[in-house]
């Protein structure tokens, strides 16, 4: 639970937990993938773009972390 709290904390709301770099490669990744089923042309990103979806990732993994760790000590 420290840890948690750690990551949530003013002391790194500005850093990343995933590496940008290899976020970038599994989001470039995966729109080549969906551009390959849909038969769309090349999607290109923005770094903002990247940046908001990598930070709200990493909550939601924060999130459902957090849930399955108040389901441990309450089973």
């Amino acid at each position: 639970m420290r840890e948690i709290k750690y990551y949530q904390s003013e002391a790194t709301h500005d850093k990343l937990l995933i590496p940008y770099a290899k976020f970038v490669k599994l989001v470039h990744e995966i729109t080549e993938d969906v551009a390959d089923e849909e038969g769309g042309g090349p999607y290109r990103w923005e770094k903002d773009g990247i940046v908001a979806l990598q930070t709200m990732s990493e909550h939601v993994i924060v999130m459902v972390m957090e849930m399955t760790y108040g389901l441990q000590l309450s089973g």
